[in-house]
């Protein structure tokens, strides 16, 4: 199936997409590791661009801290997606379920697009932040329609199933948030060009940079 059509059935109809999902048998590992792929690249390519528009295109915010930041991310969300596919797999043979990694990574993979989605307008000012929240929050709704289908978990055992899951995701988001943070921190602390760049400036150059075409500056 097309990555596109996948992502708007299972963010529209997750109800109706997870039993169709848990039937093929050609939507193999490789096929749904190029999924995440794709998805966590776009967001991560968004976030360059929202950082390269805040930095004046590089006179604010170093070239070499967007690429940074925008490398690291792309690394730890699949870090994220890839640990967090091994750990529902093994809480599902822990749980009475099938146990099937490939299973589990499209679980992650396909729960995870509106978090995707939503992250690519986090650094949009004010109204951003609020759709990356709802997303992250639809995704985790998303998950939970997922995992009985999926995992084939013992009705009796998915409530705590799911519970565990969604919470085991929340502390590995918060791990992998804090080593996002700490690389960044140390992107802003090791002299290569970064300025600390506050909301409200990063509001004014974003709407100033939408609203007319980016003009190259010379430089001294």
């Amino acid at each position: 199936m097309d990555f596109s059509v996948r992502a708007r059935n299972i963010i529209l109809q997750p109800q109706t997409e997870w039993p169709v999902v848990s039937r093929e048998k050609t939507d193999s590992a490789l096929r749904v590791a190029s999924y995440i792929l794709v998805f966590v690249g776009l967001q991560s390519l968004s976030l360059m661009l929202c950082l390269l528009i805040a930095g004046d295109f590089g006179s604010s915010i170093g070239l070499g801290v967007i690429v940074a930041v925008g490398i690291s991310g792309f690394t730890l969300a699949l870090l994220f997606t890839f640990m967090f596919a091994l750990l529902a797999n093994l809480l599902a043979r822990m749980f009475g379920g099938e146990g099937s990694f490939r299973c589990s990574l499209q679980l992650v993979a396909y729960a995870s697009t509106p978090s995707w989605i939503g992250g690519a307008f986090g650094m949009i000012p004010v109204v951003g932040s609020a759709v990356s929240v709802l997303a992250g929050v639809y995704g985790l709704y998303v998950l939970c329609v997922g995992v009985p289908p999926m995992m084939k978990i013992p009705k009796t055992r998915t409530l705590p199933f799911t519970l565990i899951l969604v919470f085991s995701a929340m502390v590995l988001a918060i791990m992998i948030g804090a080593i996002q943070l700490a690389i960044g921190n140390v992107g802003n602390t090791g002299n290569i060009g970064a300025t600390r760049i506050q909301p409200q400036d990063f509001a004014k150059r974003f709407m100033v940079c939408a609203a007319q075409p980016p003009t190259m500056k010379n430089r001294s």
